[in-house]
Formats: structure tokens, C-alpha cells, sequence
């Protein structure tokens, strides 16, 4: 990118400041519509019929949306998928 690109861009730095925004937004109207106790409810219920999923699933979502080159080798050696 171009310096005078970048200096166009309002997404500065690391940070997309609008799908920032976006997120908290839908994050707010989720707690607005009051999904919250529902969402709660399904999430024990998923964690007590089946642990392991659970406990494999948030692995996962601690990794974050993408897992960069290490992590991925260190899957392969380790024998995951």
C-alpha cells in the first residue's frame, strides 16, 4: 500500500475501526434483544451433553478466526486436524 494510500485509509493502524463498530453494534443489539439468557441456557446444555466438543470448541475459538503457520504445523506434528 502506498503511503498516500495509507494516509486515505481510516482503518489506521492494526485495528479495522469499522468492523469495530460494526461488531460492537451487533454485540449491543444481541444484549438489547435480550438474547443473552437463551444464548446461556444453549451453551450449558451443549457443555453438559458433550464436554469434550465444548472443551474443543473453545480451544478453537481462543485461537482466534485464523490460526497462523506455527500453530498449524504444531497441529500437524500433534496429529489434528
Amino acid at each position: 500500500m502506498l503511503l498516500s494510500d495509507r494516509m486515505k485509509d481510516p482503518n489506521q493502524g492494526e485495528g479495522d475501526r469499522a468492523s469495530a463498530r460494526r461488531y460492537d453494534a451487533h454485540v449491543e443489539k444481541f444484549v438489547d434483544d435480550g438474547r443473552v439468557p437463551d444464548a446461556a441456557t444453549e451453551a450449558a446444555a451443549f457443555v453438559a451433553a458433550d464436554p469434550e466438543a465444548a472443551a474443543k470448541a473453545e480451544a478453537a475459538a481462543k485461537q482466534g478466526p485464523h490460526k497462523g503457520l506455527f500453530e498449524r504445523i504444531v497441529d500437524k506434528i500433534r496429529g489434528h486436524h
